[in-house]
């Protein structure tokens, strides 16, 4: 992190030479010392389509690194930049921002922990922010978003039996949706809990009378256990009520292999 003087010595052929100098202050390279180099990298120019200007752009923006591309004429040199130790990084600049007015939306803290459980990292960090945002005073909120997104952290914790428990206070939230419930399902059949799913599909079909998403749901909790007749009506009944034509296309191929005695997950 800091602050650099940028220059980079062209070549006919091959890669060029970028420099990073510790000296920002400079007017072009008239003032150059190279005793003075923070780093040098090779680069690669490329051609691209014009840019009148001499512009700077960040691009393939990734968690921990990215390419900052010079772009000037018909010219692009792209500028690979890598994040050595991104997620402690992050969490203390979370650490940092959320004792500010950002800790004061439950949405920020549950961010962060959502970071914690998505990176596999810091999680009893990842479940002091998840708490945070369901009980801190006058700000947490207790509802199917945060409710699980500590279930989350806590299965990463190996707490399955905790989590279970909580996510099924988070499914019967008023808050809960039916996609919600039904992400919910679909992970317990990942998790090879087949009964418990098709019970929290049941549970999401009666709650939201029978919905396209809920017949989805019905359909892939039977095909789980292999009752692939029972899954095959829910299928049909889905299809009448798929809301486009891209869902209708998926559950096409959903009912051609419960014909065939397939499973759909």
């Amino acid at each position: 992190a800091g602050k650099y003087g940028v220059h980079l010595i062209p070549r006919e052929s091959g890669p060029w030479t970028l420099i990073l100098s510790n000296n920002s202050s400079s007017w072009g390279s008239y003032f150059y010392d190279e005793n003075e180099d923070a780093l040098r990298a090779d680069v690669h120019p490329k051609k691209g389509e014009f840019t009148e200007w001499l512009s700077y752009e960040f691009v393939d923006r990734q968690e921990e690194e990215t390419t900052l591309e010079l772009q000037w004429e018909n010219l692009r040199i792209p500028i690979r930049i890598e994040l050595v130790g991104g997620p402690e990084l992050y969490i203390a600049k979370m650490k940092e921002e959320l004792r500010g007015s950002t800790g004061f939306q439950w949405s920020n803290f549950n961010a962060a922990a959502v970071y914690c459980l998505q990176n596999n990292v810091a999680l009893d960090q990842g479940l002091e922010w998840a708490d945070a945002a369901i009980n801190e005073p006058f700000i947490g909120q207790k509802n199917f978003t945060t409710l699980s997104t500590k279930a989350g952290v806590l299965r990463a914790m190996g707490r399955m039996d905790e989590s279970i428990e909580l996510m099924r206070e988070a499914v019967e939230h008023p808050s809960a949706q039916a996609f919600q419930i039904h992400g919910f399902a679909r992970n317990l059949i990942s998790m090879d809990m087949k009964e418990e799913a098709l019970s929290m599909f049941e549970y999401n079909y009666e709650k939201f009378d029978g919905t396209w998403p809920t017949n989805v749901g019905m359909t892939r909790g039977l095909s789980a256990l292999g009752r692939y007749e029972e899954a095959l009506n829910y299928a049909k009944k889905a299809l009448e009520l798929a809301p486009d034509e891209a869902n209708r296309q998926n559950l096409m191929l959903m009912i051609e292999k419960l014909q065939e005695g397939k499973d759909v997950n």
